[in-house]
């Protein structure tokens, strides 16, 4: 229902600059930027993580996590080269960053979005290592309910990378991907579960 969260999150948004909290103005940016990509708002979603990215200056992870929506916001709008360039950057900055929980999903979502843009050059072993690494960063952080999520992104992602290199390895992923489904409820994920699932459901058929 991403339509029904535009207007909660400029709610938030508008309550913590109120407050002058700026690191809350600006995840809350991020998350307003997230809904409008999914809505195909790619303009006004670019322009929020450039402000959320400003928010955030001098804070590595923070600046990381904007580049992350950025790449994604470039991947939609067919700009790889782009999206390329953000996503070295986002991983070059969340590795800078001191340990705490902001930098570990940091981590974690700037692999996620360097994983994505090797999924869309095709370079499918290269994609797999690198969210073979998000996932596993995932799996060994604090386990808050963002970091499970931000594991379940990365294994479905890790699943689609698979099916082109390793389809028994990609089997195993979607195994994975079905018991976390089972704790964390994410409409968006479990849609983007079904249509890798779907690739490996075609290849049977076919065979």
């Amino acid at each position: 229902e991403f339509q029904d969260s535009l207007e909660l999150y400029k709610e938030a948004s508008s309550v913590f600059e109120r407050y002058d909290l700026k690191n809350e103005v600006s995840r809350s940016q991020l998350k307003l930027a997230q809904a409008l990509t999914r809505l195909r708002r790619f303009e006004r979603a670019e322009k929020l993580a450039e402000e959320s990215r400003n928010l955030r200056k001098g804070d590595p992870a923070g600046e990381s996590a904007a580049l992350s929506m950025l790449v994604l916001t470039a991947l939609q709008q067919n700009e790889l080269a782009e999206a390329a360039t953000r996503a070295t950057s986002a991983v070059e900055l969340a590795d800078q960053s001191k340990s705490s929980p902001d930098s570990a999903q940091a981590r974690v979502r700037a692999r996620i979005a360097l994983g994505q843009v090797k999924l869309a050059e095709r370079d499918f072993k290269q994609a797999a290592e690198t969210l073979s690494e998000a996932a596993g960063l995932a799996r060994e952080s604090n386990g808050s309910s963002a970091t499970r999520r931000l594991e379940l992104e990365a294994v479905i992602y890790l699943a689609e990378a698979f099916h082109s290199v390793d389809t028994r390895a990609g089997r195993i992923e979607l195994t994975r991907i079905g018991e976390l489904l089972n704790h964390i409820e994410d409409a968006w994920l479990g849609d983007e579960y079904n249509r890798v699932s779907a690739k490996y459901e075609e290849q049977i058929v076919f065979t």
